[in-house]
């Protein structure tokens, strides 16, 4: 087929969609870049202390970037006060938490990498944890750091296939995020995404493979429990027709509030309407983006097949010089081992195959394999007196990965600046060597 009509096959679709005077809007809305948008992390930001215009399916949090600096290249960005996302991004989780109380859920994010919806989901829970999964593993390290940075210790982060989570763990999860591979018609403003490559092909493969993780996804939910679908795609066929798949299968529509300031869903079928919402760049900015809210009907529950594992708060063993770097006292979390690192985690238990399988359990803290040992994650349980604070002209170098001179004794400390703590250093000789994570780095 033509690339020309290729693009002419797209504007056909989307003028079956939106009808012929607004496609001619979404396709020259797709062709321009959206706006830099950040989402702000509620459990390190004051309401004060939100810049720019609110995004309006995400408020308070979501905010438009409208400071003459790239946000990447802030302290604030460096502590993990905010993520940069793309604003219609934000919509699948916003949406999910005017419809669910997140407090004391255990979620799964089935495609977890780079971790926007995982850190966004993350930050609702006070008293469960979630399950970062990602089943291609290359993208398992930006999902690491993403997480990292955010400073969560209420995060385990997998790469497991998602049949052998149906196998270990069947009705376990409160809630599942499914943010499916796509055909990507919502990411025509990148390069490698364009009309000229479009293809009815091409939906239908995405379709399929769409209600095949579907199919597993379902067998994950608690009965009673949540699914959370998105897409950042246009096509009915990756949409609305995979929530009728669902509500086939056992569950029941969520309504979502009309005032949520967003597009209905496009279709006939009212029990997915009531459940669904749209972003269209031509009408409300950003890329685009679809998402749909399910409960599983109540049932039978489903038998736990894989084997819990008891932990109870213990102070780690550790080299004696790294003790009083961290409190070791009145701590609300709790202590994993895994492969000699020890993880700092909100939950007091977890399934056995998460521990197995687990490329990190909370807050990294320490490696007992590393003759420092120290690691980045400490920084959520620092002692008090391991604290020095430092100009901003200091601050700035030590995000950068450069070393201080600091006249203290020798030992491990936290660099703080205007009550951030930045991360660790390892003082010896006034040389304070920096141990900030190179890809934590600005």
């Amino acid at each position: 087929m033509a690339k020309k009509n290729r693009t002419e096959q797209f504007f056909q679709q989307m003028e079956k969609l939106v009808g012929r005077s607004e496609a001619q809007q979404l396709i020259e809305a797709i062709r321009q870049v959206s706006p830099k948008s950040v989402r702000y992390n509620p459990k390190q930001c004051r309401l004060d202390e939100l810049k720019g215009a609110a995004v309006p399916w995400c408020e308070p949090y979501g905010r438009y970037w409208q400071e003459d600096i790239f946000p990447s290249r802030t302290l604030e960005y460096a502590v993990g006060k905010y993520y940069i996302q793309e604003a219609s991004a934000m919509l699948a989780v916003s949406a999910a938490s005017r419809a669910i109380d997140f407090s004391d859920k255990i979620v799964l994010d089935l495609t977890a990498a780079p971790g926007g919806k995982a850190t966004q989901a993350a930050e609702l829970i006070d008293s469960g944890y979630l399950v970062a999964n990602e089943v291609i593993r290359k993208r398992v390290d930006a999902l690491t750091w993403n997480i990292n940075r955010h400073r969560l210790n209420n995060v385990i982060i997998t790469s497991i296939a998602t049949n052998l989570l149906v196998q270990s763990l069947p009705g376990f999860f409160d809630v599942v995020f499914v943010d499916a591979p796509c055909s990507g018609e919502g990411l025509f403003q990148r390069r490698k995404h364009s009309p000229v490559n479009w293809s009815e092909k091409n939906i239908r493969f995405c379709a399929r493979r769409q209600e095949s993780i579907l199919k597993d996804a379902v067998e994950l939910v608690r009965p009673e429990g949540y699914l959370v679908y998105s897409t950042c795609t246009f096509s009915q066929e990756e949409n609305e027709n995979q929530v009728e798949f669902l509500l086939k299968r056992g569950f029941n529509p969520v309504p979502l509030p009309e005032a949520l300031p967003v597009s209905p869903a496009v279709t006939e079928n009212e029990n997915v309407r009531l459940c669904s919402k749209r972003i269209f760049p031509h009408r409300e900015g950003g890329a685009g983006a679809f998402v749909a809210i399910v409960q599983k009907e109540p049932g039978t529950v489903i038998p736990f097949a894989g084997k819990y594992e008891h932990y109870k708060s213990k102070k780690p063993m550790v080299k004696k010089g790294v003790i009083p770097f961290i409190r070791s006292d009145d701590l609300e979390g709790f202590f994993y081992e895994k492969g000699g690192i020890t993880g700092y985690f909100s939950y007091d238990r977890i399934p056995g195959i998460l521990k197995q399988e687990s490329f990190q359990i909370g807050a990294p803290v320490f490696d007992k394999r590393r003759p420092d040992a120290i690691m980045f994650g400490s920084i959520q349980i620092p002692s008090p007196g391991a604290m020095i604070d430092v100009e901003r002209e200091q601050a700035e170098s030590y995000t950068r990965g450069e070393e201080l001179h600091l006249n203290y004794p020798d030992g491990f400390y936290y660099i703080v600046f205007q009550e951030m703590v930045l991360g660790p250093v390892k003082i010896t000789n006034t040389r304070a060597v920096n141990k900030l994570p190179a890809p934590l780095r600005r």
